[in-house]
This record gives structure tokens, C-alpha cells and sequence, in this order.
């Protein structure tokens, strides 16, 4: 996991150490708060350098089961079971567990989706976008609240080379007085 001092280090070793420390530091904080912000919002990020693309996406859960007639692909709801376990001795014993059903959704899982079909990039496998905790409670709050996103296709990608450019220009002071915080 690179995160933002292994970034810093590598570029103060690079020919291109022109910006301070405290700018730099602070450009990556506020890149991140603008994915984030557009990411919960519902829009998809297009990331420069024909990197691909950052979105939220609804996937229908098609439940699967086992030989023995127990679901595969569903996650376990640990609260709900051990609240089960307290007042069923029987379930208990058994080892019954609850399942997430995802009904306040439909049956829709959200996940964080990186589509690299059209990266030109060695080994684009082995890569894998992974968002910080804060931000996937941050979508589950949301999600819970009633927000939906998209399930079927990509909603039009905001441009991240344009934040970027505003980032030199000055048109994003925003993030810049926010002090790097990712929205809640």
C-alpha cells in the first residue's frame, strides 16, 4: 500500500523536485477529497493517462447455494446472529447464522470498481483500487439513507486532469482551504 509519505519520498528523489513538501502533501490530500467527493456524489472518475476509471456500481446479488442447501456469495451479519444466539440456545448449537440481504437496496450490492479494460499497462492485474475505511462507511451511511448508483453502465466520467489543471491555475482553492479533509 503506497499512501502519501512513500509518495513525497519518491518525488523528492525525482528531477522534478520543484514543489515544497507542504504543497505537495497538500495537492494529494485534496485529489483524494475531489475523488471522493465526486465518487459519493454518483459520478465516475476518469483518471488521467488513460488509466481507467473510478465509480460506484450496484451489482444484483444472485444467491447461490451449497450441497447442503447453505448460501455461498452472502455476506453474514455477525450483530443479527449473535443477537440470535442470545435468545436461541437451539440456533446456537446449531451454529445458525444471519445473512446480509441487502433488502434496503433490492438485493443490490455497491462496491468501488476500477474498470481497466482500456489501461494500457503492464500487468494491470496485479493493481487493485482499495478506498480508505473512512471512505466505505462514508458510501454505506449514504446507501443506507436511500442513495443509489448506477448498475448498469458508466455514468459520464468527470475528467481528473481538469481538477488537476485548476489545482495549478487556482480555480480549486476549495480544496485547498478545507485542509485535505475528505467530505462526510
Amino acid at each position: 500500500m503506497i499512501g502519501v509519505p512513500a509518495i513525497v519520498e519518491k518525488y523528492e528523489k525525482s528531477e522534478y523536485d520543484e514543489i515544497p513538501d507542504k504543497v505537495l502533501r497538500t495537492i494529494i490530500k485534496n485529489t483524494g477529497a475531489f475523488i471522493t467527493e465526486k465518487l459519493l456524489e454518483g459520478h465516475a472518475i476518469s483518471l488521467p493517462k488513460k488509466l481507467g476509471v473510478l465509480q460506484i456500481k450496484g451489482v444484483k446479488t444472485k444467491i447461490r447455494y451449497d450441497e447442503n442447501g447453505n448460501p455461498m456469495n452472502l455476506s453474514v451479519d455477525y450483530k443479527a446472529t449473535k443477537d440470535l444466539w442470545k435468545t436461541c440456545q437451539e440456533c446456537k448449537d446449531r451454529k445458525q447464522v444471519v445473512f446480509h440481504l441487502n433488502e434496503h437496496t433490492n438485493g443490490y450490492k455497491y462496491k468501488f470498481y476500477w474498470t481497466r479494460n482500456r489501461v494500457f499497462c503492464p500487468q494491470k492485474d496485479l493493481y487493485k483500487f482499495v478506498p480508505a475505511r473512512a471512505v466505505k462507511r462514508n458510501m454505506a451511511k449514504l446507501i443506507k439513507g436511500g442513495k443509489t448508483y448506477e448498475t448498469h453502465h458508466i455514468p459520464e466520467p468527470v475528467k481528473l486532469a481538469a481538477f488537476l489543471e485548476g489545482l495549478k491555475d487556482g480555480t480549486r482553492t476549495r480544496y485547498f482551504t478545507s485542509g485535505g479533509k475528505a467530505p462526510k
